[in-house]
């Protein structure tokens, strides 16, 4: 799967997701996610791993319900 379809993919499910609502007590929570996401074809598992959390944390300093990713 490309990066570009993979980020479809979590769109749609942060989509999905953001609709419902969680009723903890009388509060009605809404989710929110962030991804980072990287090509692993090659490469140590590491630098994919790496390479991928660095995206995530980029997409939560920058707010929430991001998805990071740089397609070539």
């Amino acid at each position: 799967m490309r990066l570009d379809e993979a980020a479809a993919c979590m769109k749609e499910l942060m989509t999905e997701l953001s609709a419902r609502r969680i009723i903890y007590g009388e509060e009605a929570l809404i989710i929110t996610m962030t991804f980072g996401l990287t090509e692993g074809n090659a490469g140590k598992i590491e630098h994919i791993i790496r390479d991928a959390d660095a995206k995530l944390y980029q997409g939560k300093n920058s707010g929430h319900n991001r998805i990071v990713y740089e397609a070539v």
